[in-house]
């Protein structure tokens, strides 16, 4: 064979083993998937990075609507629509629980966990229609949301439970029977009457389709808890504060204002009273994904990191001559890149595991979203130091990623939420036999 031929296959071997940190499969990753990732890393490295710094920069009540219309045409917002309805999420995918969404997320969030952020807030107020499992309601959303999204205004949706009074008390059993909601939803003719507030919605005030969690009995709290399809524009609904935020800037989060709002039997999501368990059936599904922006945000840092290291010497100054020596030689250097990214593959593990299984473990989930947001926010800080004075400079991508991880720990529950989530599993496993658990054999 040419020997020129032969450099070329030895150069590419070289840059696939060296330089596509993060990048190789878990062996047991399909391959339709690895294709979906391909795929993502080519629209963030194409689309999402350009935009990062400039739309975290914006004020808060900027909104891209230019990256939502080119991300509905490539079908960003379909993840978990039906493929039989427009979408991408077909039986396949179903089959490996939500580890499409996950790669796809920790792809977007590589480049820039904000804009991720857009689609995956839109995927989670989606989720409780999908995971309703009636052909009616997926006909009745699904069909012209799925239409809207190649025309110049396409339709985002969100989730909202969390109010001014209850944060992490609606999504953790013991805190819930306590929580102070204000969010309550009375019977009126032909369906109920909507009153309340909910607040750090993510895309709150650019979303058109609303998924709303409000009790339908005051004295019971969340146990009454009722989910409705609010949809932008009705009379009595409207957007309140918009908050600036300390990271994950491009997706807007925004306080939901409910006055007198009318919602029909037709726009509610499983039966009357059941929204506590559709909370929680949504939760445990969405938390694997989290787990995995948590990790895209990371492997981002650490990207920049490692590559800072290799391109400087140890006073600072850019390594053009070898004899100086980059700094990447130094073995302080050395053991913190490695102990990095020993912890993020590790952290990508079990994001793979938990978001593999369908139907969706509580305890897998919440491990992955605690863990891998935990080992987010300590690669991000140790990427800073690595940088030095250079990653606090509000123009370094490090530093973005940085504030961006912070709230990781924080939404979809905080990671102390998690971990009660993680017992409250432990628990009900150690009662039941292990002969009776019908799930065993899942996770």
């Amino acid at each position: 064979m040419d020997q020129g031929i032969l450099d070329r296959i030895a150069a590419w071997g070289f840059r696939f083993s060296f330089t596509h940190r993060g990048e190789r499969d878990i062996a047991s990753l399909p391959f339709s998937i690895r294709r979906l990732r391909d795929k993502a890393r080519k629209f963030a490295e194409r689309e999402i990075r350009p935009r990062a710094l400039k739309l975290d920069s914006k004020e808060r009540t900027q909104f891209d609507w230019e990256i939502a219309r080119i991300g509905a045409r490539e079908g960003w917002l379909g993840m978990v629509v039906p493929i039989f309805f427009g979408g991408n999420y077909g039986p396949f995918e179903m089959r490996y629980g939500m580890l499409s969404v996950a790669v796809i997320m920790e792809e977007f969030c590589r480049a820039c966990s904000g804009i991720g952020l857009i689609f995956g807030a839109h995927g989670l107020g989606l989720a409780p229609i999908l995971l309703s499992f009636n052909w009616r309601l997926w006909r009745r959303y699904f069909t012209p949301m799925v239409e809207s999204w190649s025309t110049d205004n396409p339709e985002i949706a969100a989730f909202a439970i969390t109010e001014p009074g209850a944060g992490s008390d609606a999504e953790d059993p013991v805190g819930g029977a306590k929580a102070k909601l204000v969010s309550f939803a009375s019977r009126a003719l032909g369906g109920w009457r909507l009153n309340g507030r909910k607040c750090f919605i993510s895309n709150g005030s650019v979303a058109s389709l609303f998924t709303v969690f409000a009790s339908v009995e005051k004295r019971e709290g969340v146990k009454a808890w009722t989910c409705f399809m609010v949809k932008r524009g009705q009379r009595g609904f409207s957007i309140g504060r918009v908050e600036d935020k300390l990271g994950q800037r491009a997706s807007p989060a925004a306080e939901l204002v409910f006055d007198d709002v009318f919602v029909s039997d037709e726009d509610v999501v499983w039966p009357e009273k059941t929204g506590w368990d559709l909370n929680t059936f949504t939760l445990d599904a969405s938390r694997g994904p989290v787990g995995a922006i948590a990790l895209g945000i990371a492997q981002g840092a650490y990207d920049r990191a490692f590559d800072y290291c290799l391109e400087t010497r140890r006073n600072g100054a850019p390594s053009f001559r070898r004899s100086e020596g980059p700094l990447i030689e130094q073995g302080w250097i050395r053991q913190a890149l490695g102990e990095m990214a020993a912890k993020l593959e590790a952290a990508r593990s079990l994001v793979y595991r938990a978001c593999s299984v369908f139907p969706p473990s509580g305890k897998l989930s919440a491990m992955a979203k605690s863990l891998s947001s935990d080992v987010g926010m300590e690669v991000c800080a140790r990427c800073v130091e690595i940088l030095g004075p250079e990653g606090l400079e509000r123009d370094n991508i490090v530093e973005k990623h940085y504030r961006d991880a912070k709230l990781c720990q924080i939404y979809e529950g905080t990671n102390q939420i998690n971990r009660l989530r993680i017992m409250e599993v432990l628990e009900e496993e150690h009662k039941t036999p292990l002969a009776k658990r019908w799930w065993s054999g899942l996770f």
